[in-house]
């Protein structure tokens, strides 16, 4: 019976590194890279549970910068959030990221969707260029591969930046 149980642990691994395999383009092999990008980037979409693991910052006591600043690591109210991935084509690109669209017509091709009360992720967020990078009004989010993620916001005269990890729930 253990026999069998390591037999099918070590069939899936072979499986999954051919899953793998086939999301890495390599122009070399004759794979179209736009399609195999495209391909790679939609492996992102979908919903997610996360957790903030840490959140290091600023804060101030009083939204005008007047007292002493509190620095240093930051106990969030929220630690697990929710978050979609999924494409989206409402904003033009030239709104979130001016330098990196030269056309007129270029529309956003990501959308985050959030639904958090915390303070360092309240806000939806958009992407011109990859479906792992967001950019929100308050400041930007990372997501790679497996989940990890790390950012940065901004809110009065506080900052903060935050690291945590997410699980593909679809």
């Amino acid at each position: 019976m253990r026999s069998m149980i390591a037999l099918s642990v070590l069939a899936l691994i072979p499986a999954s590194a051919l899953a793998q395999q086939d999301l890495k383009c390599d122009v070399t092999k004759g794979q179209d890279y736009l399609d195999c990008s495209d391909r790679q980037f939609k492996t992102y979409l979908g919903k997610y549970l996360c957790v903030i693991d840490h959140v290091a910052g600023i804060q101030y006591d009083d939204e005008l910068g007047n007292t002493r600043p509190f620095v240093g690591r930051i106990k969030p109210t929220e630690d697990k959030f929710f978050m979609e991935i999924a494409e989206d084509s409402s904003l033009e690109c030239g709104s979130i990221w001016p330098a990196a669209t030269q056309t007129k017509d270029c529309r956003t091709k990501y959308k985050m969707t959030v639904k958090s009360k915390s303070i360092f992720l309240r806000e939806n967020g958009y992407s011109a260029l990859l479906p792992q990078t967001f950019v929100t009004t308050g400041g930007q989010m990372v997501i790679v591969a497996g989940g990890r993620f790390n950012g940065n916001y901004r809110f009065g005269w506080d900052s903060y930046a935050f690291e945590g990890r997410c699980e593909k729930l679809n």
